[in-house]
């Protein structure tokens, strides 16, 4: 007679399915396939899913141990393929290979376990992937308070030139030291942010001189105001061919004519990127030759914002997701690591951060490792940003920009649970 082999089924979690859990309370599962979410607040189903990423479970449990099969989010995760039913025979357990992230150098410990990673970083200016030098201040006695005021506002959400009464201009020498330092970093692409009106022309051939030394590329950004006078000194710059020139335009600019002066850069072949500020006021300005709207935050056009730049649930819901996207979420803050900017009076910060880390005095290096360590901007995501940490969607919506990390008022979420 035959020996009956007895057959088991198990409860398999999917290897496209992330999982978050929010406070112990509350869980995330998100198909990197199909972009499908679900949320629980079950306790049952939360333990189930937590046994599931126990290591020793290797991502299965036999059914018959799962005490959440008539929940309807078990239910719900089964219909959606984020949780599978696999039967073996002889009691023979699935193999299920769980992606799950594991960093060598993870910052999120505490302080002690934290020095011991910084010291096997080695080249920490590897994490260096981007850098925006200001050369100089624009005098703010020539425009009025509202469109000074306006700018500034503007300088501290994109890269462009700050208003103020003085005359700070970055030394030469320190931004030859800079770019020299540059050369061990990931950095090959320099972010100029300066304005060429008021500036002695030997500051402003001494400056060319020493961007001509380096064999990085180069993005200018200035306003259509310092647009014709940046033209002329790049037109003989030795480093042409390796610039871009983005353009902004506000409503307080006056454009008539840039037409002509791009034609003329692009003839020379740097290319010219035109960039329109939109906060609501001035939405129906005419966008043709336009490269790129960008939103800016004034403090009272939140119907604006909620309209047209703010992540709804409809865009979560349409929106496909990666792992590495995920991951990355998870960690950093995508739209600023890497990036340090220095000011024209030597002070030195990381993207979007309010705390200074350092000054031109310093080396690189231990800025970055300075940031590394306090984690002022490249670290702060929604897990730990004070309005998103208890959100069941935070992995989801983009990274904490740069309005909410600098702003005490900002738009209202739209999505937040």
């Amino acid at each position: 007679m035959d020996k009956v082999i007895k057959e088991t089924t198990w409860l398999v979690i999917s290897p496209s399915v992330y999982v978050d859990i929010i406070n112990n309370k509350e869980i995330l599962l998100y198909d990197t396939n199909t972009g499908k979410h679900l949320v629980s607040e079950s306790v049952e189903f939360v333990r189930t899913i937590r046994d599931l990423y126990f290591a020793p479970n290797m991502g299965s449990l036999p059914l018959q141990q799962v005490t959440c099969v008539n929940n309807d989010n078990f239910k719900e995760a089964l219909a959606k393929n984020m949780l599978l039913l696999k039967v073996t025979r002889g009691g023979e357990k699935p193999i299920n290979l769980l992606p799950i992230l594991n960093l060598q150098t993870d910052l999120d410990c505490n302080n002690e376990e934290k020095e011991k990673v910084l010291l096997t970083m080695g080249n920490k200016l590897r994490f260096l992937s981007g850098i925006n030098v200001y050369l100089n201040d624009k005098k703010m006695d020539k425009l009025s308070p509202s469109t000074y005021h306006y700018r500034n506002r503007i300088h501290r959400q994109y890269s462009l030139p700050l208003y103020s009464s003085t005359e700070h201009k970055l030394s030469p020498i320190v931004l030859d030291n800079v770019l020299d330092q540059l050369k061990a970093s990931s950095v090959s692409i320099v972010n100029i942010i300066y304005s060429p009106e008021n500036l002695e022309q030997k500051y402003v051939n001494d400056i060319h001189y020493i961007l001509g030394k380096y064999k990085y590329g180069y993005i200018f950004h200035c306003y259509y105001d310092d647009f014709s006078a940046l033209c002329k000194g790049l037109a003989n710059s030795s480093f042409r061919e390796r610039c871009t020139v983005n353009l902004y335009i506000d409503k307080f600019s006056i454009h008539e004519s840039f037409e002509e002066e791009s034609l003329q850069l692009k003839k020379l072949g740097i290319k010219v990127l035109i960039n329109l500020f939109v906060d609501g006021d001035n939405s129906n300005i005419d966008h043709v030759g336009i490269s790129r709207i960008l939103p800016v935050w004034i403090g009272d056009n939140s119907d604006w914002f909620n309209h047209n730049v703010m992540m709804t649930l409809q865009d979560i819901d349409t929106t496909k997701l990666s792992y590495d996207d995920l991951f990355r979420n998870e960690k950093l803050n995508s739209s600023c690591f890497g990036i340090l900017e220095i000011l024209s009076d030597g002070h030195i910060y990381a993207l979007n951060a309010k705390k200074q880390l350092g000054t031109t005095s310093t080396y690189l290096s231990e800025i970055v490792e300075k940031e590394l360590r306090e984690n002022t901007s490249w670290r702060i995501t929604r897990k730990v940003y004070d309005g998103c940490r208890n959100c069941r969607y935070r992995i989801l919506c983009p990274p904490v920009s740069s309005y909410e990390m600098l702003y005490k008022t900002t738009p209202k979420c739209l999505i937040k649970k």
